[in-house]
């Protein structure tokens, strides 16, 4: 959906609008939009459902989450343009818009794509897959013996079994 800067009413706009995701998912842009100038505000939510890999199993999965919007956006011609191209940070929030149009299906994309985790999981639970032998660790063990132990936790596993050892010696 493209807005008219210039057509958006002095009372305000309120916008739903569904936009398609890439590569696959959707999402729902629900906001209300003020001008002032060319000053053009919008808030509201996103919600949105998108497929994602799981860093840990490599499974994909459909990831959903809603986020609240908060943004400022004002024509291309008034961006900063500082030497080093750095964003104060109170211009964080501040988008721009291109020959008087605001794209809301660009700002709805732009933002599913911000929110998503760094390190996606298809669930909290998720055991990933054997280091060493690539094993499904969600589906079942793996068979490769490599006991997914580190051996540079030996040392804490001898003292915790030193201590078990000494507080059973105690007991009787």
């Amino acid at each position: 959906m493209k807005l008219l800067v210039s057509e958006i009413p002095g009372e305000g706009l309120d916008v739903s609008d569904d936009v398609a995701l890439e590569p696959a998912g959707n999402a729902v842009l629900v906001a209300s939009v003020q001008r002032t100038g060319t000053e053009v505000r919008l808030a509201g939510s996103l919600r949105a459902e998108m497929q994602q890999t799981c860093s840990r199993c490599l499974k994909q999965f459909m990831g959903e989450f809603e986020m609240p919007l908060g943004l400022v956006f004002l024509p291309e011609e008034e961006m900063p343009r500082t030497e080093s191209g750095e964003l104060a940070p109170d211009e964080m929030n501040t988008g721009f818009y291109r020959d008087g149009e605001l794209d809301l299906g660009d700002v709805a994309r732009e933002q599913a794509m911000l929110s998503l985790s760094m390190k996606p999981l298809c669930s909290d639970s998720c055991r990933g897959i054997c280091p060493h032998c690539g094993a499904d660790l969600v589906e079942g063990g793996c068979e490769c013996g490599c006991g997914l132990s580190d051996p540079r936790m030996e040392p804490l596993r001898e003292l915790r079994d030193s201590q078990k050892a000494n507080r059973q010696g105690k007991e009787q």
